[in-house]
Order: C-alpha cells, then sequence, then structure tokens
C-alpha cells in the first residue's frame, strides 16, 4: 500500500513562517513561481527525450518542495527524479501530471496559509 503524504507539512511551515516573519508570503509565492519553471524545464527536457534534464529538473523540485514543507510535492518530483534516473521515460508524462497536479494543490494549501495571520 502507497502511503500518503499530507500536502503541506504545518510544522514545517510554521518554522520558515516565524523565520520569514513579513517576507513569508513574498517566499512562498517565490518558491510557487520557481516550482513552475523546474516542472517546465522537465516538460521540455521530457519532449527532447532527454532523461538527465528530467532527472536534474525533478531533484531540485524534490528538494525545494521538501524544503519548504510541500511533502506530496516533493513525493511526487522525487518519482519523476526516479523515472529520469533510469533513462526509463515511458513513464514520465504521466508523472509529470501528477507533480504538476501537486503542485497546484501546494499552490492552494500555501494560499490559505499565506492569508492566515501567525499565531501570536
Amino acid at each position: 500500500m502507497e502511503e500518503t503524504h499530507p500536502v503541506i507539512d504545518d510544522r514545517t511551515l510554521a518554522e520558515i513562517r516565524d523565520l520569514m516573519a513579513e517576507d513569508f508570503g513574498d517566499f512562498i509565492e517565490r518558491f510557487l513561481v520557481d516550482a513552475a519553471d523546474l516542472l517546465d524545464g522537465a516538460d521540455r527536457a521530457l519532449a527532447d527525450g532527454d532523461a538527465r534534464g528530467v532527472e536534474l529538473s525533478a531533484h531540485t523540485l524534490k528538494s525545494s518542495a521538501a524544503s519548504v514543507g510541500a511533502r506530496a510535492l516533493s513525493e511526487a518530483a522525487c518519482d519523476l527524479e526516479a523515472s529520469g534516473r533510469s533513462r526509463e521515460l515511458s513513464g514520465a508524462g504521466p508523472l509529470l501530471a501528477q507533480t504538476r497536479a501537486e503542485l497546484e494543490r501546494a499552490g492552494h494549501a500555501f494560499a490559505v496559509q499565506i492569508e492566515r495571520k501567525p499565531s501570536t
């Protein structure tokens, strides 16, 4: 049975909010833009048959997502990275679509967190 991960880790996000203070929203928005760019890079690499490019884009996204507490996104990127690493891209299209879906879910979850005022 596959383990499911929450969209975002509240503990990690609370630590980032405490650290970033008023820059929290900007920080998360920058992450989301960068994550979308990485997925676009993976998409281009997949279209070119560039397994290494898929692997590198997904690896960077996996690490970045984990650092901001986007656990489900990080897990999806990990699966995409493994596809690139194996140099077997036949299943990478659905993995890329799943990773995009997880980015969208994370974006919605982060939007809720950005609107929420930190507890004092």
